[in-house]
């Protein structure tokens, strides 16, 4: 049975898996090739488990202490399983600005790249977790668990499709300018990665918006006649309303 449903080199977190029917869930997934981490709140009891299993089938097998009823502990856990590193803006102009505003807005750890320095150095006045320049520092490593592409270009596209974790979501936020270069899509298929795409300017489609995020400060850069605004009296610091699609 293993034979067809062969999972080498997938990641496996099973929990409630220190015996019983977990435990026999985990087994048959490292059987099958994945890489299992078992969880449980006894620390004893489930790093006990992982060493036996480990013995038994001769492979690697991790663990994890936490309780699932606990959403801070079960979110730092899967964090850390995961290699979650929050959310990656491509491209920190205008557009990638006022998305890491709203990201931040409703707590999301951000990180800024782009190939330039003066946008970067406005993204972390803005208080982004991380800023880097892709053509000075190197992306390996990087395991973003949704990645918003504002820059519009091929390249960027491909860099975030490279820094998406598997089976992660990148989100073409701005609209590609040229039709001239190419994309490489291997990350997307080999990773399983969601690919969606938004349009700002669509007014048409208000009612498929989830909700309206209020920033007080926006980026200085942007202009009220570029983008969707909720009107004030005053337009020297106008309130920059972001709408987030389902």
């Amino acid at each position: 049975m293993c034979n067809w449903f062969d999972i080498s080199g997938r990641a496996a977190l099973v929990t409630g898996s220190n015996r019983g029917l977990g435990l026999a869930l985990a087994t048959g997934l490292a059987k099958a090739g994945a890489h299992v981490t078992l969880q449980g709140r006894d620390a004893a009891k489930v790093s006990q488990a992982a060493q036996q299993l480990s013995e038994s089938l001769g492979v690697s097998v991790g663990h994890l202490v936490f309780d699932v009823t606990d959403a801070q502990q079960t979110q730092a856990a899967l964090n850390d399983f995961m290699g979650n590193q929050g959310m990656a803006i491509i491209g920190a102009g205008s557009i990638g600005s006022l998305t890491a505003g709203a990201a931040q807005t409703l707590g999301a750890k951000v990180s800024c790249i782009d190939i330039q320095d003066a946008p970067l150095e406005h993204a972390q006045s803005l208080g982004v977790d991380q800023a880097y320049n892709s053509n000075k520092t190197e992306n390996e490593g990087a395991n973003f668990d949704t990645v918003m592409e504002c820059a519009g270009v091929f390249p960027a596209i491909s860099q975030a499709l490279q820094v998406c974790r598997p089976s992660g979501t990148v989100v073409q936020a701005r609209v590609v300018s040229t039709i001239d270069g190419s994309v490489n899509v291997a990350p997307l298929l080999s990773k399983e990665i969601t690919y969606l795409g938004l349009l700002r300017f669509v007014t048409t489609s208000i009612r498929r918006w989830k909700s309206w995020i209020i920033l007080d400060k926006c980026n200085p850069l942007l202009h009220t006649s570029s983008m969707r605004t909720k009107p004030q009296k005053s337009f020297t610091q106008p309130k920059i309303v972001l709408c987030l699609a389902k």
